[in-house]
């Protein structure tokens, strides 16, 4: 009888899906970095498709030149087909 009742609220929960969290890491700016060395700094590398995944991921940046102080900079991971940098 525990056994059906068991099975019996098993089938009542509901999974609840979480939302898919973009997956990568986030950095603050602080006086004196730049976008270059940032990208540098989290992936190694730096060619156009890592700045252009970087500037997908932050719509705000409008000027890489000009990145204000403590604003954060969200760096997605690779993805399976880029290859990492010379």
């Amino acid at each position: 009888m525990l056994s059906e009742k068991k099975k019996a609220q098993g089938k009542e929960r509901k999974i609840v899906s979480k939302k898919k969290r973009p997956r990568g890491v986030s950095r603050i700016v602080k006086k004196g970095d730049n976008f270059y060395r940032l990208v540098f700094g989290v992936y190694g590398s730096y060619d156009s498709a890592l700045r252009d995944n970087v500037l997908k991921a932050n719509p705000w940046i409008k000027d890489i030149n000009r990145i204000p102080v403590e604003k954060k900079i969200f760096f997605p991971n690779r993805k399976r087909g880029d290859k990492p940098g010379r």
